[in-house]
């Protein structure tokens, strides 16, 4: 998964309320985590995050979003 501070990024698509998502442009400037099976990645609101990311070939893989009012 891709990671970076949404500070450092540009808006490439608006916030959609119904959706409840919003797209940057991907700059190449933020990290890659390795999150292998039976593992997790954290994310925080200031995070803008990449998922569903293949290291070497595509496969199939299962994305679970849980958001937590903070």
């Amino acid at each position: 998964m891709g990671v970076q501070e949404i500070s450092a990024m540009k808006v490439s698509k608006e916030y959609d309320d119904v959706k409840d998502v919003i797209f940057f442009e991907d700059n190449g400037v933020g990290l890659i985590v390795k999150v292998t099976s039976g593992h997790f990645a954290v994310f925080f609101p200031t995070d803008a995050h990449m998922p569903l990311l293949a290291e070497t070939q595509p496969m199939s893989i299962k994305k679970v979003v849980i958001k937590v009012k903070v």
